[in-house]
């Protein structure tokens, strides 16, 4: 009797852990500033219990969700924010980034006040968004999922990665400079190395432009 209960129980594990196993990730969502992500089978899992996150990203390759945590910073910066992931299967955080390796001229600070429109590399390897740097404007930046390594790439003040098309991998950015209208805010097509490859004399047209990507 013994006997074939064990039995039972090892077919029933090995059962529940292939059928674990063939569940794939196929979202992630906030509830109640916590992460959690949904299986194929409508089935859902808590991850984070912080009360504290936002914008998760599914990063297939490392069955991990990469999200944002509001945290403590000093006295002077009681609101910071951190970048983190968290193993979808064991429940495990880990602190990507906690702090700018430099001091902004805005704040003059190391702790990052702020991260606008992240967004994930489309090799899931990277994250970009914009975080302040200057009184006039902020700095696009790109962190390195693996060892945390940021990478400034130029001041900007709105950003989009274009994620299909010709354009891939190129960005639409907003700046704030002196030029033919004075102090504005002038968009361009821009690459990683900073070439401006297409300048818009107006935000209408950079719009049209930007309708024009989605309607190809």
């Amino acid at each position: 009797m013994k006997k074939a209960l064990l039995v039972f129980l090892q077919i029933f594990f090995v059962a529940f852990s292939a059928n674990a196993q063939n569940r794939k990730v196929i979202s992630t969502y906030v509830e109640s500033r916590n992460i959690y992500i949904r299986y194929s089978d409508n089935t859902t899992k808590q991850l984070t219990f912080s009360n504290s996150d936002t914008n998760p990203f599914i990063l297939q390759k490392d069955n991990s969700i990469l999200f944002i945590r509001d945290a403590y910073g000093d006295v002077d910066n009681p609101k910071a924010k951190k970048i983190m992931k968290v193993n979808w299967n064991n429940s495990i955080e880990k602190t990507i980034t906690a702090k700018k390796p430099f001091q902004d001229g805005l704040s003059a600070t190391y702790y990052i006040l702020s991260i606008e429109n992240p967004t994930l590399s489309l090799d899931e390897k990277y994250i970009y968004f914009i975080t302040e740097a200057y009184a006039v404007s902020g700095e696009l930046v790109k962190v390195d999922l693996t060892t945390g390594k940021w990478n400034k790439l130029f001041d900007a003040n709105t950003f989009e990665l274009i994620k299909t098309g010709q354009y891939k991998n190129l960005f639409l950015i907003g700046k704030s400079e002196i030029k033919d209208r004075g102090r504005d805010t002038y968009y361009y097509l821009i690459n990683e190395k900073n070439e401006k490859l297409k300048e818009f004399d107006s935000e209408r047209n950079y719009r049209s432009f930007k309708q024009s990507l989605i309607n190809n």
